[in-house]
């Protein structure tokens, strides 16, 4: 039992290590030898978990995957209407952004040639998928006009989103992603809400710390 759990623990601080490590020098510049460096381990330790850089690259992306079934689990439960379980998912996003490198890692490994055509796709259907469940919620609670396609809305959202989030990593680090991110909403609210429905929406951060 104490082995299965050492070998567990030492795969997540591989996969750690491996998401610190993309994020701070990018996939393509990075080698195995910086990964073991990072997480204290040797290379036979490394390829006993892994057989190559682009398998530590997809564990790395899966990692985000079930940070991403979590949200989506935790906004099913909330009491919040949908639209604004949503809309307080992307600012938590936002801050996992800024504080987590390997949701950072996740997001720039998807733009990989090799791998976007293995991982890419299913990460942002992923993605689309949590959208359009809490877009399917906002409208049964009156919140999303009815003559609106729920997975085209879906997949604005995600492709706003994703060139969002890239835009800000590249001017300023991540730090102003909570500006761009209301910016988004408020330019997005008018053309998905009824009118009368559009003063009960927060498009702003919720309170509380923030990353």
């Amino acid at each position: 039992m104490r082995y299965r759990d050492h070998a567990r623990e030492t795969r997540q601080n591989l996969v750690r290590a491996a998401a610190e490590v993309f994020d701070r020098k990018g996939f393509p510049a990075t080698n195995l030898h910086d990964i073991c460096r990072k997480a204290g381990v040797t290379k036979g330790a490394l390829y006993f978990h892994f057989s190559s850089k682009d398998a530590l690259a997809i564990a790395v992306m899966e990692e985000q995957g079930g940070v991403w079934q979590a949200a989506l689990e935790q906004a099913g439960d909330s009491a919040k209407p949908g639209l604004q379980s949503l809309i307080d998912l992307s600012y938590t996003f936002s801050r996992q952004l800024r504080t987590d490198p390997v949701i950072r890692a996740a997001n720039l490994l998807v733009f990989e040639a090799g791998l976007f055509r293995r991982q890419g796709g299913p990460q942002f259907a992923g993605w689309i998928t949590v959208v359009r469940a809490l877009l399917m919620r906002a409208r049964e609670d009156g919140d999303l006009e009815n003559d609106l396609d729920v997975n085209a809305v879906a997949e604005s959202l995600v492709g706003g989103f994703t060139g969002s989030q890239l835009l800000s990593r590249a001017l300023t680090g991540n730090s102003d992603l909570d500006a761009r991110t209301t910016q988004l909403w408020q330019l997005w609210i008018p053309a998905m809400v009824p009118t009368e429905r559009r003063n009960r929406i927060r498009v702003g951060p919720p309170e509380g710390p923030r990353g």
